[in-house]
């Protein structure tokens, strides 16, 4: 096969017939950041967005946001660049936990990664530093649109995470996204019983047909 400027692949139909239509997942913003923990293969972590951005080694803004979270907020870090400090650690995490943080997502590395866990407090960053921020006093914003993980997020949207990663969701959208996300599952659940069956992936998808067509020259 040769590489083509654009491929003719079409989407293969659903598996339990439902009509092609526009897709409200498409709208969800995939933050590409890792979780700092390990999760249990349930584990899920949702809540609201508060979101702040603090620059470079100063996390005074971190430590003041700590009184304003309340119960089923997700606070959403942007850095603006910085991969070095550690603006998120032990002492935040345990006052973020009390208030009744879900969770965060850091555009940056966190720091006591091992007491999070044992707080229960789910954080998915660009990995470990032991180098922190200070409380400097420079700079700081709070629910403002920030940039995390190659997207923007804004104060109040819908955050869910888990050990695959973040999604953030425009919270007017989230039950049509939750609706077809549930039935992409039962598709799935399909698609499984039917390679239990003895059929073969490419054939039940339809790779099998895209492929031959493409070396048939078609």
């Amino acid at each position: 096969m040769k590489c083509r400027g654009r491929s003719t692949l079409k989407p293969s139909p659903s598996l339990s017939g439902r009509k092609p239509a526009q897709s409200a997942i498409s709208s969800t913003r995939v933050l590409s950041i890792a979780a700092s923990r390990q999760f249990c293969l349930t584990r899920v972590s949702r809540g609201t967005a508060v979101t702040v951005r603090t620059p470079h080694a100063d996390s005074t803004i971190i430590h003041y946001v700590t009184k304003l979270i309340r119960p089923g907020d997700f606070l959403v870090v942007e850095r603006c660049g910085d991969t070095r400090h550690a603006c998120f650690g032990g002492a935040v995490g345990h006052a973020m936990k009390i208030a009744g943080l879900k969770g965060a997502a850091i555009d940056g590395p966190a720091t006591d990664l091992g007491e999070l866990r044992r707080i229960g407090l789910p954080v998915w960053c660009r990995g470990p530093s032991s180098i922190t921020t200070k409380l400097m006093g420079l700079d700081g914003a709070i629910n403002v649109p920030v940039t995390v993980g190659g997207q923007v997020i804004r104060p109040g949207d819908a955050i869910l995470a888990d050990e695959s990663g973040v999604v953030a969701l425009d919270p007017a959208a989230a039950a049509a996204i939750a609706l077809e996300a549930i039935a992409d599952q039962e598709d799935e659940q399909l698609l499984l019983d039917r390679l239990r069956n003895g059929e073969h992936l490419p054939d039940i998808t339809g790779a099998t047909e895209m492929v031959e067509r493409m070396l048939s020259g078609v």
